[in-house]
């Protein structure tokens, strides 16, 4: 096991990395909490792992991290494999939100995070592993609601 510690930040780091070529099958994403800058993270990240890689998140209980993987576990080329706690309890009222999603026509109603809950997508925790499970082959126009 060997491990690198840098200064810089992030938005710095990872594309000097991508610049020289490197790879790695293990990534630990404790950083800022904001939407945008772990989007960043994750993109210039899936660009040096390899196939079969785990990034791990940290702190996924803060909106934006839990936003971003949203979207990202929904990514045909990731899947979660692994949380720690394993998946807390869902609320009173997420209880009664996941079963929204089984009146006709929700998906037009309802927003995405109430029909489609934390707990199903397996993010609903601290800390979640994603792995990467092939390189990614999506076509040009691939969407997902998060």
């Amino acid at each position: 096991f060997r491990s690198e510690f840098s200064e810089n930040f992030c938005y710095e780091a990872l594309p000097a990395l991508l610049d020289q070529g490197r790879t790695f099958d293990f990534a630990y994403v404790d950083t800022t909490k904001l939407f945008d800058w772990i989007l960043v993270d994750f993109f210039l990240i899936d660009k040096i792992l390899d196939v079969n890689g785990i990034i791990v998140f940290d702190d996924v209980f803060f909106p934006g991290i839990r936003k971003a993987l949203r979207y990202i576990s929904q990514l045909p080329h990731y899947t979660v494999y692994s949380q720690f706690p394993y998946n807390e309890p869902l609320t009173f009222n997420r209880k009664i939100g996941s079963l929204l999603k089984y009146i006709p026509k929700s998906k037009r109603l309802i927003k995405d995070e109430i029909t489609v809950t934390n707990r199903d997508l397996k993010i609903n925790s601290h800390c979640v592993a994603i792995k990467k499970m092939e390189s990614d082959k999506r076509n040009y126009d691939w969407i997902v609601d998060f």
